[in-house]
């Protein structure tokens, strides 16, 4: 364990050395049977085949093999999925427009006609939702 102490009103610096790293020699055979590598190229072999078998057990298929009309299915969900996802984050931004809206408590500054428009534009995004949702179930 190495220690390191210093003064404060000097710079001289007290370390301590374990005796044991003195002893050990500092020769070319010290440095190459410590630094020598081994190959493990077998052992590293031998782990993809094991790996590879058990893909092989779970009946693992890659996606090269799959057929080209289930990833256009799949694509499609995705994309309408995706889409949906983007409609129904559009109707929250205005339904909490509404909320703020409808929490007012201004007597003179009430905006009844804006209140009337958001929620008609509201409640025709969520039959526009609605439909989207249907066509991806029937899908």
């Amino acid at each position: 364990m190495t220690t390191l102490r210093r003064r404060n009103n000097s710079e001289t610096e007290y370390r301590s050395h374990p005796t044991s790293y003195s002893k050990l020699p500092v020769t070319s055979t010290f440095i190459d049977t410590e630094m020598a590598c081994r190959d493990r190229t077998v052992e590293f072999k031998s782990v993809i085949k094991n790996k590879e078998g058990r893909l092989v057990k779970r009946k693992y298929v890659p996606i090269k093999k799959r057929s080209i009309k289930n990833m256009e299915a799949w694509t499609h969900f995705m994309q309408t999925a995706n889409q949906i996802g983007k409609d129904i984050t559009s109707t929250y931004a205005k339904l909490e427009k509404l909320t703020v809206l409808a929490k007012r408590r201004s007597l003179f500054a009430d905006k009844p006609v804006e209140i009337e428009e958001l929620t008609y534009i509201i409640k025709e995004d969520i039959n526009s939702l609605n439909k989207q949702i249907a066509q991806l179930q029937a899908s």
